[in-house]
């Protein structure tokens, strides 16, 4: 049975996905980065990592993915608006009017 990855990692598995990306979660190598943080949030992620029990870059990595996943809204809609695009499906002239008719009383 496969190892199943905390929500962030799969949200992150599908970002990765949705951008043409390789990514697995099993075979990736840690990146060292260095990055500048204002005292007072470092100092409150320092007191989550402690309170949930996992080590601050696991905190940092799981925060990103989740940030990265949230935000892939529009790669997903662009995405299934090429596959939509794709399938040809004929709708019929009187629901095709009775939708445009109804668009008149939508607020955009």
């Amino acid at each position: 049975m496969g190892r199943k990855f905390p929500r962030p990692l799969r949200r992150l598995n599908l970002w990765m996905l949705l951008h043409n990306r390789p990514f697995a979660a099993v075979s990736v190598k840690p990146m060292k980065i260095t990055i500048s943080l204002p005292d007072p949030l470092f100092e409150a992620a320092e007191l989550l990592a402690e309170e949930l029990r996992i080590p601050r870059n696991q905190l940092y990595a799981e925060a990103l993915a989740g940030y990265l996943g949230n935000h892939a809204g529009p790669a997903i809609t662009a995405r299934l608006n090429e596959v939509h695009e794709s399938i040809a499906v004929p709708v019929e002239a009187a629901l095709a009017k009775a939708q445009m008719r109804i668009l008149n009383y939508e607020t955009w």
